[in-house]
């Protein structure tokens, strides 16, 4: 019987790799980056600009995805009133804020350090 048969899944290289680079907020803004450079062999300042915008939209859509699914589930705890609400209310709170952070450090602070890190050096 293969594992398929049994309900098992055994990653292979190149799923740890997807399974990494999907989760590594910054494997979409180099792999952005590698596409340019197997095309160009000078870069410029204006080519890993256009790498930190491709990278930073390929995230754009399954980071709010999550956001607002999360979003839409612990906006009835935090509005709600009623027995326990003022518990759940103080567990929901920093799970809000957590999700608001995260969104702004993956949409804007990773990509404005990716983008200092690897201008640096590179001509104008």
């Amino acid at each position: 019987m293969n594992d398929a048969a049994r309900g098992v899944y055994r990653r292979s290289t190149n799923d740890k790799r997807r399974y990494i680079d999907g989760i590594a907020k910054p494997g979409k803004l180099n792999t952005a980056l590698k596409n340019i450079r197997d095309n160009k062999p000078e870069i410029d300042r204006s080519d890993i600009q256009t790498a930190v915008t491709e990278g930073a939209l390929m995230r754009l859509r399954p980071l709010l995805m999550t956001v607002v699914t999360i979003f839409a589930g612990l906006l009835p705890i935090m509005l709600g009133s009623g027995t326990g609400s003022e518990v759940m209310q103080r567990i929901a709170a920093p799970m809000v804020g957590g999700m608001a952070s995260a969104t702004l450090l993956t949409l804007i602070v990773i990509p404005a350090i990716f983008y200092l890190w690897h201008g640096r050096g590179v001509k104008a």
